[in-house]
């Protein structure tokens, strides 16, 4: 955490071909768990995919961050 900004860095890395429901399952529980995290004020999620194991990046972004009110930023790296 950038304890001065409020800003809370989550890395995740791909690892199979589960990859895309493992790792929205645990952006959805680590969002639940930094909204109430005294001081925050924005998520920003880094996901590496070197293996080019998400079947879908734009939609685990963008339904990360519609549902998250401004509070969470997802980067998705290949």
């Amino acid at each position: 955490m950038l304890p001065d900004e409020g800003i809370i860095i989550e890395a995740k890395h791909t690892k199979n071909a589960k990859a895309q429901t493992t790792i929205a399952t645990e952006l959805i529980i680590d969002i639940a768990r930094y909204k109430s995290y005294p001081g925050a004020k924005h998520l920003v999620c880094a996901v590496w995919d070197t293996g080019h194991y998400l079947t879908n990046r734009v939609a685990l972004k963008s339904g990360l961050e519609r549902h998250n009110d401004g509070f969470v930023t997802v980067v998705v790296m290949k």
